[in-house]
């Protein structure tokens, strides 16, 4: 270091003198105190501790022994301070359970956020599938992203069960006298997966549904088929029957998934239940350290206290 960098150093260093008001230095005393865990202090007042509440149990306890020399007084002062440190270790251990709870809401709350952005980019990918197409919609656009999506909503019984909800809102869409078919075929996709074999069979039946219709707007002498539009199909009893029956078995597939996602998590629950503490091992330790000082020192006191006051009497 230069002779100029010292001088600077001793300049600045020379300029901070602390708190100057009486409660300034008050305060400044706690500076490096966190819980108080192990200070002698018998009152913290940050802590929310009051001078108040220690005078009075002071005044009680001297009243109760009558200290006559100087030993029997350092003995009550001792059981005091020791007192005091034991009401502030509950304090801190109630505070210390607290917080620890506190952070496994919020681990909690941010899984619920994870899943709740998954639903978000679903319902995203499928408004895309279904604007996707000039005339209709593609359900096979944004099936990549979609197939991800899908399989980190199956790792939650949560995502599972919206997916059951989908299917079921396209069984219903189904029974409509005039639906818009494809659009249907897009949520069945987006739940199911565009190389899933029921899906296949609704876009099979689908399909099959929709040539018998241009069969049959088809005049005799047109040499061109009239295209039907996607939402004026009306499915007949059978084809409507089909689907149902293939949309329930993937709701029932879905059910099965849901069932043993459910049984995981409470698995999981119970596990971290039965190895996850009230308190971190440190904090735990620290705290049962301090808890052993201060009982050993108040009872000692306590003790003493009491063998001189039957040797008095």
């Amino acid at each position: 270091m230069s002779d100029e960098q010292r001088q600077a150093s001793k300049k600045n260093g020379s300029q901070g003198r602390g708190p100057t008001s009486q409660r300034g230095k008050n305060n400044s005393k706690f500076n490096a105190l966190k819980n108080g865990l192990f200070s002698n202090r018998a009152v913290i007042p940050f802590l929310g501790e009051r001078t108040e509440d220690f005078e009075n149990l002071k005044r009680r306890l001297l009243a109760r022994f009558q200290p006559a020399d100087i030993v029997v007084q350092m003995l009550v002062q001792e059981c005091l301070v020791g007192w005091s440190r034991m009401q502030r270790i509950e304090r801190v251990t109630a505070s210390e359970i607290m917080n620890h709870c506190l952070q496994n809401q919020i681990a909690v709350s941010e899984k619920v956020r994870e899943v709740a952005s998954l639903l978000s980019k679903f319902l995203r990918l499928y408004a895309e599938s279904v604007n996707s197409g000039p005339g209709k919609p593609q359900y096979g656009v944004v099936g990549w992203e979609m197939d991800e999506i899908r399989s980190q909503l199956k790792k939650t019984s949560f995502g599972i069960s919206y997916l059951k909800e989908h299917v079921r809102d396209a069984r219903t869409q189904f029974s409509r006298p005039k639906n818009h078919p494809d659009r249907t075929l897009c949520l069945i996709a987006a739940c199911t997966g565009a190389t899933d074999s029921n899906f296949i069979i609704c876009n099979n039946i689908i399909s099959q549904v929709r040539q018998k219709a241009q069969a049959t707007q088809t005049g005799v002498g047109d040499s061109q088929p009239s295209r039907v539009p996607n939402c004026d199909i009306e499915l007949d009893p059978l084809s409507l029957e089909l689907l149902n029956v293939t949309l329930m078995e993937i709701e029932i597939l879905l059910g099965s998934e849901q069932i043993v996602a459910e049984l995981a998590e409470a698995n999981s629950a119970k596990l971290e239940n039965a190895s996850s503490p009230l308190l971190p091992a440190e904090v735990a330790d620290r705290i049962a350290r301090a808890e052993s000082s201060a009982e050993r020192k108040f009872y000692r006191a306590l003790g003493l206290l009491l063998s001189k006051e039957s040797e008095g009497g």
